[in-house]
């Protein structure tokens, strides 16, 4: 038995690590028109090109480490896309049984993320809930430790707004792209920024992460 544990632990890292490069590899080649079945109402770009607009591998790993390092009990991801940053937020709290809720709305997407899902073996540690964001945040009722913010960022502020009712004091909120579309966020900077609910520090990986924590 402890040879088959083995085994099955080296072949999730081993499945893991070849899903992550095949994503990757997906992140730097996809693009869809605009008109794409499933991707209606989903922002996009000046050039109106649909892309996985998945986070640098830095980011990603910065995720784990945090997740493993503060253990956060639910995870909320605004954003699956390909469900890159999402294996590895569910990597990290796999090792201590926490558990990913990500929403996406655009359903090949979810296909393309629950393929790779299941090829990892996190079946049980990610849940993906299909739908626009405001809309499953409207029914929300589940307490949050830790949020991924990675949506379309002109709507950070209205997200947080509907969720914090639900933060457990010292829920953290990461924000991804507060340095390169900052500008397209510059309301929800400001609010966490300002607000005395909130300790919040900018850390100037990638493309920027506003890491906010409740107080």
């Amino acid at each position: 038995m402890k040879n088959d544990t083995c085994y099955t632990f080296a072949t999730m890292i081993d499945n893991f690590k070849d899903a992550v490069q095949e994503l990757e590899d997906l992140n730097s080649t996809y693009q869809m028109p605009s008109d794409t079945q499933g991707y209606e109402e989903v922002w996009l770009p000046p050039d109106n090109t649909v892309r996985m607009w998945s986070v640098p591998r830095t980011t990603a790993e910065f995720l784990k480490e945090f997740v493993e390092t503060h253990k956060p009990g639910l995870i909320l991801e605004l954003g699956t896309s390909s469900g890159y940053s999402t294996l590895f937020l569910a990597a990290g709290a796999r090792t201590y049984g926490g558990k990913v809720v990500t929403i996406e709305m655009a359903q090949p997407k979810i296909d393309i993320a629950q393929k790779y899902i299941d090829k990892v073996g996190f079946t049980e540690d990610i849940e993906i809930i299909q739908g626009k964001i405001n809309d499953v945040l409207q029914t929300w009722e589940r307490k949050i430790d830790l949020v991924f913010l990675d949506a379309d960022k002109l709507n950070y502020l209205e997200y947080i707004k509907r969720i914090e009712p639900y933060l457990n004091e010292g829920a953290v909120i990461i924000a991804d792209n507060a340095i390169d579309f900052g500008h397209l966020m510059e309301d929800y900077i400001s609010y966490m920024q300002e607000s005395e609910a909130y300790t919040t520090e900018m850390l100037k990986l990638d493309n920027g992460l506003l890491i906010s924590k409740k107080v």
